[in-house]
């Protein structure tokens, strides 16, 4: 016997604007950059990501860390990405 699990509600939705980003495929995104000294502290956890990401544009993904050093104190666990 098989059986497929998954968690069917988030504590917190993030979600682009739904009548426009699908169609478009230019949805929301979340950008996080500093100087690279690991000054910048990024945590998202058990988050939904609705409408997100653009399509055809480096670096626009729903979530994107740009250069912020070694990321000790930061993390992305738990998300569900539509």
């Amino acid at each position: 016997m098989r059986a497929e699990v998954g968690v069917l509600s988030r504590n917190v939705v993030y979600r682009g604007n739904p009548e426009d980003s699908f169609p478009n495929e230019y949805g929301a995104t979340i950008f996080m950059h500093s100087p690279g000294d690991d000054s910048l502290k990024f945590r998202a956890s058990d988050v939904e990501f609705t409408d997100v990401g653009q399509a055809f544009k480096l670096g626009r993904y729903a979530l994107h860390m740009h250069m912020i050093g070694a990321v000790h104190d930061s993390y992305i666990q738990n998300n569900a990405v539509h």
